[in-house]
């Protein structure tokens, strides 16, 4: 039969009249509302088994099969996912591939083909573990390349790639912690740097790129644009790969970036005690205690 989440009978081609029996119906040509009647039926059950007498039964589509190794690498299967990668989704012609670190989403790119994107996924927190390994059965990783057949009528559970490939669609579900050492390292890649090619670099906590004047550009390409303000007009200073190179760019066309000269604070040099009191001392103070000020050779 064929079953449907989006009818409220569970049934495609089946609906509940208000009479509560069952029409079972099929859409002719391009137009929705050329809907010929099959039948009227006591039953949602009734009714489905005439749709698919009608129409011809439920044909589940062809299991897909995807490389297990390209570029010299064992790539990441997975059955649950549409594209049979793991960490890997389609958008619209191309694919997009990401991978977590340390609970984040951290988008690799965009890719002309699914393989493509699996190897940067394989590159970016190691090759999958070899077939028939302790390691891969306990990640429970595929051996062969047909993907598992989903359960009819039920979404396959999409990686959440989508929530650093794309701004609307935001995933619901985290991705597997990636394996400790590959973690490290995809995080010691994504972390901003302080320097780079002899220069400090400009860091910024309020950049999503971690870096003063770099911003991601379009999402198809992943590529990073530097910029920088002259006369009050915004300059691109270019366009990179990585979100570093925007970086030293940047710094190159404003000058690396200049810790912040830290002024003396003179120590205090008033008494500590008087009358019997211990006097509240201030170093960022002129007069050298909390709540004095001078005033006119006065003291207030």
């Amino acid at each position: 039969l064929h079953l449907s989440s989006a009818a409220g009978t569970g049934y495609k081609g089946v609906t509940k009249l208000p009479s509560g029996r069952f029409l079972a119906h099929r859409s002719v040509g391009r137009w929705r509302d050329r809907k010929p009647t099959i039948g009227i039926f006591d039953t949602a059950l009734e009714a489905a088994v005439a749709y698919a007498r009608t129409v011809g039964e439920y044909q589940p589509p062809a299991t897909p099969t995807v490389a297990t190794e390209a570029e010299g690498l064992r790539l990441h299967l997975s059955s649950s996912s549409s594209t049979g990668y793991k960490g890997v989704r389609a958008d619209r012609s191309r694919y997009q591939a990401a991978c977590s670190v340390g609970g984040r989403v951290v988008y690799l790119g965009s890719f002309g083909t699914a393989i493509e994107a699996a190897v940067a996924y394989a590159r970016a927190v190691g090759e999958a573990p070899e077939a028939g390994s302790a390691v891969a059965a306990a990640a429970g990783q595929a051996s062969a390349a047909p993907l598992g057949e989903a359960a009819e009528g039920a979404a396959a559970a999409e990686p959440s790639v989508e929530e650093a490939v794309t701004a609307a669609a935001a995933g619901t579900e985290q991705p597997a912690p990636l394996e400790e050492g590959a973690a490290a390292a995809a995080a010691a890649a994504a972390a901003p740097v302080a320097v780079a090619e002899g220069l400090r670099l400009h860091l910024s906590s309020s950049s999503s790129t971690g870096y003063k004047g770099v911003y991601k550009g379009d999402s198809r390409n992943g590529r990073f644009e530097a910029k920088h303000r002259v006369a009050g007009r915004q300059v691109t200073v270019g366009r990179f790969d990585t979100a570093v190179e925007a970086a030293v760019a940047f710094a190159r066309a404003v000058g690396e970036y200049q810790p912040p000269a830290q002024p003396a604070q003179p120590p205090p040099t008033g008494a500590t005690e008087v009358d019997g009191l211990r006097l509240h001392l201030s170093s960022i103070s002129s007069t050298g205690y909390l709540g004095v000020h001078e005033h006119f050779g006065r003291f207030q």
